[in-house]
């Protein structure tokens, strides 16, 4: 009886009946070092995964989802040290966290384009001299059961 049943959850798997969850990520990978740019004409989905990137640019025509991800900003001698998601971008946040990469660290998180997160832990952005999370079009951004703290204001 095992052996049948492991050949029919072999074959669901093989013909695509049984979805089973994988780490994703189309289009644009977060680089080793540096700001992680999803480009014009990129949609990138990120599954599961901790990412430690300076910053993180979604350009106009572009797409960010991150689901059930760890997304930690780090300080960089260069380039932008947060997350701005440019006119016409579009960052999807479900389920995930995001923060400094060390505990003395802050950094932006200014959003021109479109923001929907959902079940986040989001910590550490501004600082109490800075704005936390800047929104330039609150028509464009949905925020639900999410837990904002440790921050700067929020505009």
């Amino acid at each position: 009886m095992k052996r049948f049943s492991a050949l029919i959850i072999l074959i669901l798997l093989f013909s695509g009946l049984l979805a089973v969850p994988t780490p994703a990520v189309a289009d644009s990978e977060p680089p080793k070092f540096g700001n992680w740019v999803i480009k014009e004409g990129e949609n990138t989905t990120v599954t599961g995964e901790t990412i430690v990137v300076n910053g993180v640019i979604v350009e106009n025509g572009s797409a960010l989802t991150l689901d059930h991800c760890v997304l930690k900003i780090d300080w960089g001698v260069t380039g932008y040290n947060g997350i701005k998601v440019e006119a016409g971008g579009e960052l999807y946040v479900h389920n995930s966290t995001i923060t400094a990469n060390k505990s003395y660290q802050y950094y932006k998180f200014d959003v021109s384009g479109k923001l929907q997160m959902e079940g986040t832990d989001v910590s550490r952005m501004g600082s109490p001299m800075t704005w936390g999370l800047f929104l330039e079009n609150t028509d464009n951004a949905v925020i639900k059961n999410c837990r904002i703290h440790d921050s700067g204001p929020l505009l």
